[in-house]
């Protein structure tokens, strides 16, 4: 498997697709600090495409769906941002420890839980 880098993270298992809003995988921070996490890739909302501003309507349909991605990024965010002031350690809540863009796609990391 050829070495494959989304944001901070080298991806070490290869992508699982099962998931029904997206893909799944397992990876490294590339400043290994000896954790192992879960990655998600969010098929949608997708972030768009400037080329999309090209096309007829093209700049209505970009600011539209780019409008989606933001008010469900910030939601996502919120909801993260408030589930990280009252998780405790050891508990059974598994919280997301990044939430980011990386080209059109939304990623997620949590640490990854050992059954």
């Amino acid at each position: 498997m050829a070495k494959e880098y989304i944001g901070n993270y080298e991806v070490i298992k290869p992508w699982d697709d099962s998931a029904a809003n997206g893909a799944y995988t397992f990876a490294k921070k590339k400043i290994d600090d000896g954790h192992v996490y879960f990655l998600k890739k969010y098929r949608y909302p997708v972030y768009p495409r400037d080329s999309i501003k090209t096309i007829p309507n093209g700049l209505a349909k970009f600011n539209a769906q780019k409008e989606r991605f933001d008010r469900y990024k910030n939601h996502m965010d919120k909801m993260n941002d408030n589930l990280k002031k009252v998780a405790v350690s050891g508990a059974n809540l598994v919280i997301t420890e990044d939430f980011f863009r990386e080209g059109t796609f939304l990623y997620k990391t949590t640490l990854n839980v050992d059954e």
